[in-house]
């Protein structure tokens, strides 16, 4: 299934732009306590790493085209 684009809103009203695969990371759940990190990683155009709390995110929007 390819990539569709998606847009992060924060309850803050602030929004980040997933345009590929490439500019989200989703850490992978810790072996030893079986615990998933509690943030989702965007990174901007010029690869700016910004950490989202998982609580802060109000919801997920297909992106413009």
């Amino acid at each position: 299934m390819p990539f569709v684009p998606f847009v992060v809103v924060l309850s803050s009203g602030d929004r980040d732009n997933v345009k590929t695969a490439h500019h989200a990371d989703v850490q992978p759940v810790d072996e030893r306590s079986g615990e998933r990190p509690p943030w989702l990683i965007v990174y901007n155009e010029r690869a700016v790493p910004r950490y989202l709390a998982l609580v802060n995110i109000a919801s997920i929007e297909s992106a413009p085209a």
